[in-house]
């Protein structure tokens, strides 16, 4: 959801009306000062006057020219679009065995390569296994939660994006492909047989550690062999998403 809100806001509708609350807001304030100073009969923002002689005048107020600098700038800054100026960088990016890809990401790529990058960098996946301090379990929580929210950025791309962009369809399928190629392999593997153990033998633990009771699992020595694989390739993964996102290392 979160991310579906992420991206709307970032869609030139939502800028748009983003922008015309702003500027009501601005016209009741204009209103509500220009009374202050001149009172409800010196109000006079805006004079039409066509005289006698079929002259045509129109006199603005310096209240209504300060309103229309207000309301100049609000455009500019809401509505304007800033991909005029964003200038895309050819990137070629690799995540462990899969195949490398090629991306010239405009601004509305590299927004999902960021978003992708936030979730990543702040979870147990873009951060280096510690075997003495790390609990499994807990990384495969949080590895549980990236899964979920990396398929919701993707699902929430609008299908219109994807059609007229092929780097966004390229990044999405690579984000997709992380996920099932590397990620829940490994999930699939070892993540029912660990939790399963370790609930048990936590029942029975006297006092133990989290770090202690994990390391007498029978399969300990290759699932961390594994899980710092699939972490290492998360790091890899990590840095392209950064790549993309902000056209450099």
């Amino acid at each position: 959801m979160r991310g579906r809100w992420q991206l709307w806001k970032e869609t030139m509708r939502a800028r748009i009306m983003l922008a015309l609350f702003w500027m009501g807001v601005s016209l009741m304030v204009t209103v509500y000062v220009a009374r202050l100073f001149a009172g409800n009969s010196g109000l006079d923002l805006l004079r039409l006057q066509l005289s006698s002689a079929a002259t045509f005048s129109v006199s603005l107020s310096p209240w209504i020219v300060a309103l229309f600098v207000v309301w100049a700038a609000l455009i500019y800054w809401l509505v304007w679009p800033k991909s005029q100026a964003w200038e895309a960088k050819e990137v070629s990016v690799k995540v462990g065995n899969l195949a490398d890809i090629k991306l010239t990401p405009n601004q509305e790529v590299a927004g999902i390569a960021h978003r992708a990058w936030a979730e990543l960098v702040s979870r147990k996946a873009g951060m280096a296994f510690d075997e003495e301090n790390d609990v499994i379990n807990e990384v495969y929580d949080s590895w549980y939660k990236l899964f979920v929210e990396i398929r919701g950025l993707v699902k929430a791309i609008p299908v219109e994006k994807l059609r007229a962009s092929e780097d966004a369809q390229k990044l999405c399928d690579y984000l997709l492909s992380v996920l099932n190629n590397i990620l829940r392999p490994h999930l699939t593997k070892h993540q029912a047989r660990f939790r399963s153990w370790y609930e048990n033998e936590l029942k029975k633990s006297a006092g133990q550690s989290p770090q202690d009771i994990q390391k007498g699992y029978p399969q300990y020595a290759e699932l961390v062999q594994d899980l710092k694989g699939v972490n290492a390739d998360f790091l890899d993964f990590e840095r392209a998403l950064r790549i993309i996102a902000r056209g450099k290392e």
